[in-house]
């Protein structure tokens, strides 16, 4: 059986193109932005860029080591990290925490206190004890509880 080969439609970069990516890369904008700029996807962008190694690895220091560290044992999500590490996503931040787990380094979460349980699971598990034990009516179960 012949698989289909796949063959996108793209047209080469021009020098002009090349030079204007790398003078909004330099500035800061988005891939969307130099996207829209240059009439191509973001992720052609980004790839173009990517080939070209405009956007250097960025190294995580120890201070954002050190925060990443203290939030996540505070218990926050690596979406909330996220928005306090500029530049970094919260898949960056999971990584990283993998990484330093990889390396050795024990961090223990804390345990985050749980929502008071939702009425109707309350009921709903009233509901089921009473049908085991078939004893009075839902109402006296539901009166009894503190």
């Amino acid at each position: 059986m012949n698989t289909p080969v796949i063959t996108y439609k793209c047209k080469p970069w021009s020098e002009k193109e090349i030079a204007t990516l790398r003078y909004m890369v330099k500035q800061d904008f988005t891939y969307e932005e130099i996207g829209k700029e240059l009439g191509r996807t973001k992720n052609g962008c980004s790839g173009k860029a990517r080939e070209l190694n405009l956007r250097p690895v960025k190294y995580w220091t120890t201070k954002e080591d050190e925060v990443l560290k203290r939030l996540y044992r505070d218990g926050y999500t690596y979406k909330e990290i996220s928005n306090q590490l500029p530049g970094r996503t919260w898949v960056t931040c999971k990584g990283r925490m993998d990484s330093l787990r990889r390396k050795g380094e024990v961090i223990e979460r804390k345990k985050v206190t749980s929502c008071p349980p939702d009425p109707t699971e309350k009921i709903a598990s009233l509901l089921n004890q009473q049908k085991r034990n078939s004893t009075g009516p839902v109402t006296s179960l539901v009166r009894n509880q503190p």
